[in-house]
């Protein structure tokens, strides 16, 4: 994916409108929608700034950093759809997944079981749907992605697993597979789209501890970004 291709992919995603982005970086419209379909370049600044309002990774841009994604708040996120919305396309998570040797992915069901489920043959109960999946890289960066519809559920995660095993088994990744149920409230929250980095981080079991600072989690950002082996820089400060 080239780097016009994934702002591209990040503002539409995110529902930002090129309008409002040129705006706050006091460019035209033209500017940033020649940009995105490769016809123009745009200054490094220009970049630097408008890679941290979609939330991507200033260093992906210097190629000092291999994950293109950085950010302390949630990244929320819409799935693309195709086919007049019949089918979903797993592109972000799926390019999170190549970013990074360790990661872990949730799928987020409602809590409560449908109507139609319920009389089901041999007395037998199907789990609802998936709602949303969240994601967790190794940065300690958070997703979450959700239909674009607030009452879409994802009917076609079984395939984004099976993709995410097989590269794991083939690349030697981390990837950890888990389902959680959301609590009424949270399904509101996630529905409604006010959904919060504090809502979504405890469903996650690699989370980082609770005592480590915003400047300690900068740095340990910074010695993955730039492969710095912690061992030697702890070596030369005894």
């Amino acid at each position: 994916m080239t780097l016009n291709q994934l702002f591209k992919l990040a503002r539409e995603l995110q529902d930002k409108k090129q309008t409002v982005l040129a705006e706050e970086l006091g460019k035209s419209s033209s500017a940033i929608s020649k940009f995105e379909k490769g016809q123009s370049t745009l200054a490094e600044d220009t970049l630097q700034e408008l890679a941290i309002m979609l939330n991507l990774n200033p260093a992906y841009i210097t190629g000092a950093s291999s994950n293109p994604f950085f950010s302390r708040e949630l990244i929320k996120m819409h799935l693309p759809e195709e086919e007049f919305g019949i089918k979903i396309v797993f592109t972000p998570i799926m390019l999170i997944a190549e970013a990074s040797q360790r990661m872990e992915v949730i799928t987020l069901l409602p809590a409560r079981k449908f109507r139609f489920m319920e009389k089901i043959e041999e007395g037998k109960l199907i789990e609802p749907p998936t709602y949303a999946i969240a994601v967790q890289d190794e940065d300690n960066n958070i997703f979450l992605f959700r239909r674009k519809s607030s009452s879409g559920y994802i009917m076609a995660d079984r395939g984004l697993l099976a993709q995410l095993d097989e590269l794991g088994a083939q690349t030697g990744k981390d990837i950890r597979l888990h389902t959680r149920k959301l609590t009424r409230t949270l399904f509101e929250r996630i529905r409604d789209w006010e959904v919060t980095r504090e809502d979504i981080e405890p469903y996650f079991s690699n989370r980082q501890p609770q005592d480590i600072t915003e400047a300690e989690q900068l740095l340990i950002m910074t010695l993955r970004q730039k492969r710095i082996d912690p061992e030697s820089i702890r070596q030369n400060l005894e």
